[in-house]
């Protein structure tokens, strides 16, 4: 026992595991990292900080944070677990960062939140005064803990039809991983939660519509899709679907040659 159950996303001993992650060698510093990531997301979501997961596991805030990163990338760049230990994996991560084009042409242009629980906090606290709020109804503040199946990011209610929505954030989770989770959520809330005749939809939110992700939900409508941007007066959230990614993916000249099949088609 390393003092977090999986089964249960819960902190059985603070104390055990703080001696577990002592006593994690150099070379198992994945399983030390995630450990520490998964503290500080149980902390954040009981309303806690990245401070008080130092304090309670002996080391700076910092500390945390840095280990919140770096699992965080183990998911995007699974390359890094081959390296030898955790600072080797930081300057792998760098290099790959700056690899990566810092231009992305016909994306809108946003300011990502750095964590999934700040993305999450931030539309739970402002979820009324969006555009979903007037259509939705956050059901018990939204962060529901759904036992072994995991911990739903946002859960609502239609105010109007008997309809319930589940909203899966994608901030550094690969397609693969939100879809999964966004359908085994909905089978909980299906079984769990919902009447027989209520239906049960999903949506994904993500700073940028990702490819893979949108061809993965042509096949699956009853989940959507939608992209925010920070504006000067707070949120904007807008849907984005596989048609329009691939229309805005082409040139000038792509677009005219596509209008005039389309006429005379």
């Amino acid at each position: 026992m390393c003092g977090y159950s999986f089964e249960r996303d819960m902190i059985a001993d603070w104390g055990r595991l703080k001696a577990q992650l002592a006593a994690t060698p150099n070379n198992s510093w994945p399983t030390r990292i995630r450990l520490m990531y998964a503290a500080n997301r149980v902390q954040l979501r009981k309303g806690g900080s990245g401070r008080q997961t130092g304090a309670q596991l002996g080391v700076s805030p910092m500390t945390i944070s840095r280990a919140v990163r770096l699992a965080e990338s183990l998911d995007l760049y699974p390359q890094l677990i081959q390296c030898r230990n955790e600072d080797a994996a930081r300057r792998k991560l760098t290099s790959i960062v700056n690899e990566i084009p810092t231009s992305r042409p016909n994306l809108p242009d946003v300011d990502p939140f750095e964590l999934e629980a700040n993305l999450q906090s931030y539309l739970a606290q402002y979820w009324d005064a969006m555009s979903l709020g007037k259509e939705w109804k956050l059901y018990e503040k939204g962060h529901v803990d759904a036992g072994e199946v995991g911990v739903i990011d946002l859960l609502a209610k239609h105010r109007n039809r008997s309809s319930w929505l589940v909203v899966e954030l994608k901030v550094r989770k690969t397609s693969d991983q939100v879809l999964g989770q966004v359908l085994r959520y909905m089978g909980w809330v299906k079984t769990q939660l919902a009447a027989k005749s209520d239906t049960v939809e999903g949506l994904v939110i993500a700073s940028w519509p990702d490819i893979q992700t949108l061809y993965g939900l042509e096949c699956l409508p009853d989940i959507r899709m939608m992209c925010y941007r920070r504006l000067p007066n707070g949120l904007d959230l807008y849907e984005k679907t596989l048609r329009e990614h691939l229309i805005s993916s082409l040139d000038d000249d792509q677009r005219r040659k596509l209008v005039e099949l389309i006429k005379n088609s």
